[in-house]
């Protein structure tokens, strides 16, 4: 399970989602963002953007990161 916690004034944003759930995170977040009654926008939604990408990138070079050691 990934959590992603956004901290705006007095709200709090909590997503919570399992690997391969990326999109649809990052849909909720922009319905969010185009529902001008929410407190949550576009700037909002592009940080969890960056948030998911960030940890996608971590998890592959994590992955990669055996293979990229020089073999003795």
């Amino acid at each position: 399970m990934r959590t992603i916690t956004l901290s705006k004034g007095v709200h709090r944003y909590v997503f919570r989602y399992t690997e391969g759930q990326e999109c649809e995170v990052l849909e909720a977040a922009a319905q969010m963002a185009a529902d001008g009654s929410s407190p949550f926008d576009w700037l909002d939604a592009a940080s969890v953007s960056f948030q998911i990408t960030s940890e996608q990138a971590a998890s592959c070079l994590k992955a990669i990161a055996p293979a990229m050691r020089p073999q003795a």
